[in-house]
């Protein structure tokens, strides 16, 4: 690795870090809701988890970490029972979207080309975030909370639902909604790209921070899927009164001379037209016409 991509000032990393931190676990750790989860991904070894009691020990241990060459994340809501899986996140702290750009270093497609891209639809967004994170190929955003809330009063779900919403809203990283989610720390590098590491570094730092009442309104409030033909037909957005209300006379019907002059041609008895008077009526009268008598 070379030199130039190892952090060098450390008093520097420990103010940027340790700010960031405590903007998110300050009223976790002061009112002992949980541990901070750093998590690390050694190639060819098991992930190594550290859980920490002080934004201090934090900040030493990722030092280290990163100073050797491994991507360092976090745990955005604190863990209990030192393990890092969602049953371990009894209170949620923070809100979460990953916004990527480009390709770089990326297994999926990003929505946004660019960094200008991204972070524009970011600082137009409503309600803004708190922190804003550049990871070196995405932007990190939260929405901190003034008072962590109980997972298990809330519901796992629907907590979730709230980074969904986030995340449909600003064209996120589809899938990194969980609670148990771990991100970058900012200060350190990300090691993704061989030969050029980059600096995770802080955007964004003075947003407001919130209440949960603020975010209610986007529980399970996900963008609808577009319904296809079949589901507009079972909900009748494309419904026909007049052909369930005729009783047979043609002078009623609400079409134009064209079709009524057609109507009469088929056998009243049958209502049944030939393939060729079929193939004629779909190639020489509007569809808008015809599905007022078929």
């Amino acid at each position: 690795m070379s030199n130039n991509t190892i952090i060098k000032n450390k008093a520097e990393f420990e103010l940027t870090a340790e700010t960031f931190l405590d903007r998110i676990f300050n009223p976790v750790l002061k009112n002992n809701l949980g541990d901070i989860e750093i998590r690390t991904f050694p190639k060819g070894r098991r992930p190594e988890q550290h859980f920490c009691h002080t934004i201090k020990e934090v900040s030493d241990i990722t030092f280290n970490l990163c100073n050797s060459g491994v991507d360092v994340y976090f745990g955005v809501n604190p863990r209990t029972g030192k393990a890092g899986k969602k049953e371990n996140v009894h209170y949620v702290t923070a809100f979460h979207a990953e916004v990527d750009y480009g390709t770089d270093g990326h297994k999926k497609g990003s929505d946004y080309e660019t960094y200008d891209e991204a972070i524009k639809a970011i600082t137009k967004f409503n309600p803004q975030p708190t922190l804003i994170n550049h990871s070196g190929g995405g932007l990190h955003c939260y929405w901190v909370l003034s008072s962590p809330v109980k997972t298990i009063e809330i519901g796992l779900k629907e907590l979730e639902s709230i980074n969904k919403y986030f995340l449909n809203q600003l064209g996120g990283d589809k899938g990194t909604h969980n609670l148990d989610r771990v991100l970058r720390i900012p200060g350190t590098y990300n090691f993704k790209l061989p030969d050029n590491p980059r600096e995770v570094r802080v955007v964004h730092t003075n947003g407001p921070v919130y209440d949960f009442d603020d975010f209610k309104a986007f529980i399970n409030s996900e963008e609808p899927k577009r319904k296809d033909t079949n589901d507009r037909k079972k909900s009748g957005s494309i419904k026909n009164e007049s052909s369930s209300k005729w009783d047979g006379d043609i002078e009623k019907l609400s079409v134009s001379d064209r079709i009524k002059d057609l109507n009469q041609r088929y056998e009243p008895q049958s209502k049944l037209w030939t393939q060729k008077e079929a193939r004629f009526t779909r190639t020489s009268y509007p569809a808008a016409e015809l599905r007022g008598i078929l």
